[in-house]
Protein backbone atom coordinates (compact mmCIF):
# COMPACT_ATOMS: atom_id res chain seq x y z
CA UNK A 1 0.00 0.00 0.00
CA UNK A 2 1.53 3.33 -1.03
CA UNK A 3 0.95 6.48 1.00
CA UNK A 4 0.26 9.58 -1.00
CA UNK A 5 0.47 12.96 0.70
CA UNK A 6 2.47 14.72 3.36
CA UNK A 7 3.20 13.71 6.92
CA UNK A 8 2.29 15.90 9.86
CA UNK A 9 5.97 16.68 10.50
CA UNK A 10 6.48 17.85 6.89
CA UNK A 11 3.44 20.12 7.10
CA UNK A 12 4.58 21.63 10.42
CA UNK A 13 8.08 22.33 9.10
CA UNK A 14 6.64 23.93 5.94
CA UNK A 15 4.24 26.09 7.96
CA UNK A 16 7.05 27.18 10.31
CA UNK A 17 9.31 28.21 7.43
CA UNK A 18 6.43 30.01 5.72
CA UNK A 19 5.51 31.94 8.88
CA UNK A 20 9.14 33.02 9.41
CA UNK A 21 9.34 34.29 5.82
CA UNK A 22 6.04 36.17 6.19
CA UNK A 23 7.26 37.87 9.40
CA UNK A 24 10.47 39.00 7.72
CA UNK A 25 8.55 40.25 4.69
CA UNK A 26 5.97 42.13 6.77
CA UNK A 27 8.70 44.12 8.56
CA UNK A 28 10.01 45.31 5.20
CA UNK A 29 6.51 46.12 4.00
CA UNK A 30 5.84 48.27 7.08
CA UNK A 31 8.88 50.41 6.27
CA UNK A 32 7.75 50.64 2.65
CA UNK A 33 4.23 51.73 3.63
CA UNK A 34 5.57 54.39 6.00
CA UNK A 35 7.94 55.77 3.35
CA UNK A 36 5.10 55.83 0.80
CA UNK A 37 2.83 57.64 3.27
CA UNK A 38 5.51 60.30 3.86
CA UNK A 39 5.99 60.71 0.11
CA UNK A 40 2.24 61.11 -0.43
CA UNK A 41 1.99 63.80 2.27
CA UNK A 42 5.02 65.64 0.86
CA UNK A 43 3.49 65.62 -2.61
CA UNK A 44 0.12 66.87 -1.31
CA UNK A 45 1.78 69.81 0.45
CA UNK A 46 4.02 70.47 -2.57
CA UNK A 47 1.01 70.63 -4.92
CA UNK A 48 -0.80 72.93 -2.49
CA UNK A 49 2.20 75.28 -2.59
CA UNK A 50 2.13 75.19 -6.40
CA UNK A 51 -1.59 75.96 -6.28
CA UNK A 52 -1.04 78.92 -3.92
CA UNK A 53 1.70 80.32 -6.15
CA UNK A 54 -0.48 80.03 -9.27
CA UNK A 55 -3.39 81.71 -7.46
CA UNK A 56 -1.12 84.59 -6.44
CA UNK A 57 -0.05 85.04 -10.06
CA UNK A 58 -3.59 84.71 -11.38
CA UNK A 59 -5.07 87.18 -8.89
CA UNK A 60 -1.96 89.42 -8.72
CA UNK A 61 -2.37 89.45 -4.93
CA UNK A 62 -0.54 88.01 -1.95
CA UNK A 63 -1.65 84.45 -1.25
CA UNK A 64 -0.62 82.68 1.94
CA UNK A 65 -0.29 79.06 3.03
CA UNK A 66 -0.01 77.97 6.64
CA UNK A 67 -0.44 75.03 8.95
CA UNK A 68 -3.52 75.14 11.13
CA UNK A 69 -5.35 73.15 13.80
CA UNK A 70 -8.69 74.96 13.62
CA UNK A 71 -8.46 76.39 10.06
CA UNK A 72 -8.91 79.90 11.40
CA UNK A 73 -5.44 80.54 12.87
CA UNK A 74 -1.97 79.77 11.56
CA UNK A 75 0.72 77.75 13.35
CA UNK A 76 4.10 76.15 12.65
CA UNK A 77 2.51 72.71 13.10
CA UNK A 78 1.09 71.29 9.84
CA UNK A 79 0.24 67.84 11.21
CA UNK A 80 -3.52 68.52 11.56
CA UNK A 81 -3.85 70.31 8.25
CA UNK A 82 -3.14 73.49 6.33
CA UNK A 83 -4.96 76.19 4.41
CA UNK A 84 -4.49 78.55 1.47
CA UNK A 85 -5.91 82.07 1.73
CA UNK A 86 -5.77 85.50 0.11
CA UNK A 87 -3.69 88.08 1.99
CA UNK A 88 -1.02 87.94 4.67
CA UNK A 89 -3.16 86.26 7.33
CA UNK A 90 -6.54 84.50 7.18
CA UNK A 91 -8.60 87.49 8.23
CA UNK A 92 -12.30 87.62 7.39
CA UNK A 93 -12.60 83.86 7.81
CA UNK A 94 -14.03 82.13 5.72
CA UNK A 95 -14.35 84.71 2.94
CA UNK A 96 -10.72 84.73 1.86
CA UNK A 97 -9.97 81.00 2.33
CA UNK A 98 -9.22 79.31 -1.01
CA UNK A 99 -8.46 75.76 0.12
CA UNK A 100 -8.40 73.73 3.33
CA UNK A 101 -6.59 70.37 3.60
CA UNK A 102 -7.18 68.19 6.64
CA UNK A 103 -4.56 65.57 7.47
CA UNK A 104 -5.69 62.14 8.66
CA UNK A 105 -2.45 60.81 10.11
CA UNK A 106 -0.20 61.02 13.12
CA UNK A 107 3.03 62.10 11.43
CA UNK A 108 5.07 65.07 12.58
CA UNK A 109 4.78 67.81 9.93
CA UNK A 110 6.05 71.27 10.80
CA UNK A 111 7.48 74.48 9.41
CA UNK A 112 10.77 75.65 10.84
CA UNK A 113 10.81 79.44 10.42
CA UNK A 114 7.71 81.30 9.32
CA UNK A 115 4.12 80.66 10.31
CA UNK A 116 2.81 81.79 6.91
CA UNK A 117 4.35 81.15 3.50
CA UNK A 118 3.38 84.13 1.32
CA UNK A 119 3.51 84.38 -2.46
CA UNK A 120 3.45 87.73 -4.27
CA UNK A 121 1.58 88.43 -7.47
CA UNK A 122 4.70 87.79 -9.55
CA UNK A 123 5.04 84.28 -8.07
CA UNK A 124 8.00 85.00 -5.84
CA UNK A 125 7.93 84.02 -2.20
CA UNK A 126 8.15 86.63 0.54
CA UNK A 127 9.07 84.05 3.18
CA UNK A 128 11.73 81.47 2.37
CA UNK A 129 10.90 78.39 4.41
CA UNK A 130 11.30 74.65 4.91
CA UNK A 131 8.57 72.17 5.84
CA UNK A 132 9.70 68.93 7.49
CA UNK A 133 7.71 65.69 7.15
CA UNK A 134 8.39 63.06 9.85
CA UNK A 135 12.11 63.92 9.79
CA UNK A 136 12.42 61.89 6.57
CA UNK A 137 11.58 64.47 3.93
CA UNK A 138 11.48 68.20 3.59
CA UNK A 139 10.00 70.73 1.20
CA UNK A 140 12.26 73.72 0.57
CA UNK A 141 10.61 76.92 -0.66
CA UNK A 142 12.96 79.40 -2.33
CA UNK A 143 12.71 83.18 -2.77
CA UNK A 144 11.78 82.63 -6.41
CA UNK A 145 8.63 80.85 -5.21
CA UNK A 146 9.65 77.43 -6.45
CA UNK A 147 9.53 74.49 -4.09
CA UNK A 148 11.47 71.24 -4.06
CA UNK A 149 11.00 67.94 -2.18
CA UNK A 150 14.14 66.46 -0.63
CA UNK A 151 14.60 63.14 1.19
CA UNK A 152 16.87 62.55 4.17
CA UNK A 153 17.12 58.79 3.59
Amino acid sequence: MSNKGFTLIELLITMTILSILLCIGSMGMNTLFLRQKNQCIAERIFHTLVYARSEAIKRNKIVGVCGSHDFQHCSLDWSKGYMVFIGDFPENYPLNILRVEKMQHSLDVYSNKQTVIRYKGDGSCLTRNTIFIANQQKIVIYDSGRARIESFV
